[in-house]
């Protein structure tokens, strides 16, 4: 995640960079298939709840003619690890975090900076 906020506290620009990644140790070719939520969105407007990734990238082990249809992904991985998709999510999404900034002018010639950073737990029950 990256976010990059204002003077005031306030969010300028934030982004998720994230990756999808399969650990496969099987004999053979075998055919997986991993499915998603289906408020799982790729640029369209998901209304209230969903997740709408900005851009999506597959590797080429993956068939992903289903994911907009019933958001799944089929695949045959190679041995090891493999990197199946790469995302990004650019729109609303809750930050896990809060930062305040305050300056203060100490003398002429020093100001004093204090950064606090504010854990946000969220209560899901």
């Amino acid at each position: 995640m990256t976010c990059t906020f204002g003077s005031s506290g306030n969010v300028v620009n934030s982004f998720i960079d994230g990756t999808v990644v399969s650990k496969s140790y099987v004999e053979g070719s075998p055919v997986f298939k991993l499915l998603f939520c289906n408020n799982v969105y790729v640029g369209e407007s998901t209304g209230y709840g969903g997740i709408k990734l900005s851009s999506v990238n597959f590797n080429s082990c993956v068939d992903y003619s289903g994911f907009e249809h019933n958001k799944s992904l089929t695949f045959v991985p190679p041995a090891g690890t493999c990197d199946l998709m790469y995302y990004r999510i650019e729109d609303d999404f809750n930050y896990p975090f809060k930062i305040n900034t305050f300056f203060s002018e100490v003398s002429n010639y020093k100001i004093q900076l204090e950064i606090k950073v504010l854990y946000i737990i969220l209560n899901l029950d």
